[in-house]
This record gives structure tokens, C-alpha cells and sequence, in this order.
């Protein structure tokens, strides 16, 4: 079945206003005895803000340049947070 652009936007944003959330949680680890979960947590979330950087790149800013440029912002902001974080954990 062929996604509606509109549901395919909206199903975009609210994955990176998960991600987003996700990013937010890292602020609250600080258990060494953590670490080697929150790597695996880390990394799993690099390869979503990744997937979603690339989606945006390839699919949006083709289709739709005022919507991609948009969003491209937000997966940026977003993936700079996850770094920032991940870099102080």
C-alpha cells in the first residue's frame, strides 16, 4: 500500500520526536557499571538518526525542498545533541 506524503511526514516527525526523546535520556546516565549498555544504546540510536539524516537527504529534499530542508534541520540538531551527549557519557 502507497503511503500518502502527508502520513509519510507525519510517521517522520513523530520517529524524531522519539528520537529526540531518546537523545534527552542520555543526560540522565552516569552508572559506570552502565557503559557497555549505554553504548549499545548509543549505537543503536546513531544508526536511527543516521537512517533518518540519509531518509531526509535522499527522499524529502527531492520531493518536497521546503519540507527536507526542514527536517534536515531537525535530524542535525538532533544527531549534534546525541554527540554532544554521547561524547560527555
Amino acid at each position: 500500500m502507497l503511503l500518502t506524503k502527508q502520513l509519510r511526514r507525519e510517521r517522520f516527525a513523530e520517529d524524531l520526536e522519539s528520537y529526540g526523546r531518546q537523545v534527552e535520556e542520555f543526560v540522565t546516565y552516569g552508572d559506570m557499571a552502565e557503559i557497555p549498555k549505554y553504548l549499545k544504546k548509543a549505537q543503536a540510536l546513531d544508526n536511527k538518526l543516521q537512517t533518518a539524516s540519509d531518509k531526509v537527504q535522499k527522499q524529502y529534499v527531492f520531493q518536497d525542498f521546503e519540507f527536507g530542508g526542514v527536517y534536515s534541520l531537525a535530524v542535525n540538531i538532533y544527531y549534534i545533541t546525541f554527540v554532544s551527549t554521547h561524547a560527555a557519557v
